[in-house]
């Protein structure tokens, strides 16, 4: 059968899905139920959601989780060795000493753990049992000083300049709002001063 297609958008013949007639393309329309199949206006379905291909699946993993674990990184057993000498400059003075004319500084037995410090910061709100050092006991400006561990035992907010650190274990500090206890020694086997060479 001849199908004239003069005047239509398309020049072009297109067959039904369903009856398999012929039709001009453009008279062919997308069955809402069956996406891809073209019939003719006599074979098209009304729309049934029921009969349509189950939607795929959303991909909702998300990229660079972090770990289920706690990430806390706690005492790190690290061996350090015993130093077993004293370094001295030119003109005879240790070089690990506070200055000229200050006994050298002997090493005492090895630091088995070496716990994460907190330095304390002004105006700070901290938590019941946080604990700080007064200053960062990292390398050597921490040689031979004592840095003693603060617990928290009121939480507020610390005050905008460092309370006045004791240097006795037991001893309480009140800082801004909040009170910390003297815990005792941050290292008990860190380097202390002595007369010895």
């Amino acid at each position: 059968m001849f199908i004239d297609t003069r005047g239509r958008t398309k020049i072009a013949i297109g067959i039904c899905g369903r009856c398999s007639c012929k039709f001009p393309y453009d008279e062919l329309m997308s069955d809402p139920n069956y996406p891809g199949l073209y019939v003719c206006k006599d074979d098209l379905d009304n729309l049934d959601p029921w009969r349509l291909p189950a939607a795929p699946t959303e991909n909702i993993t998300l990229d660079h989780p972090r770990p289920d674990v706690q990430l806390y990184p706690g005492p790190i057993d690290i061996p350090i060795p015993t130093i077993q000498a004293v370094l001295t400059g030119t003109d005879g003075l240790p070089i690990l000493s506070g200055g000229p004319g200050s006994p050298p500084i002997a090493v005492g037995p090895p630091v088995n753990q070496i716990v994460p410090s907190n330095p304390w910061t002004p105006n700070t709100a901290y938590g019941q049992n946080a604990v700080v050092t007064p200053g960062n006991p990292v390398g050597m400006t921490a040689a031979g000083q004592q840095f003693f561990r603060f617990v928290c035992i009121v939480p507020g907010k610390s005050g905008a300049e460092p309370p006045s650190w004791t240097t006795e274990e037991g001893t309480n500090v009140y800082d801004g709002t909040m009170i910390w206890f003297n815990e005792g020694l941050y290292l008990l086997d860190q380097a202390t001063p002595n007369n010895g060479n």
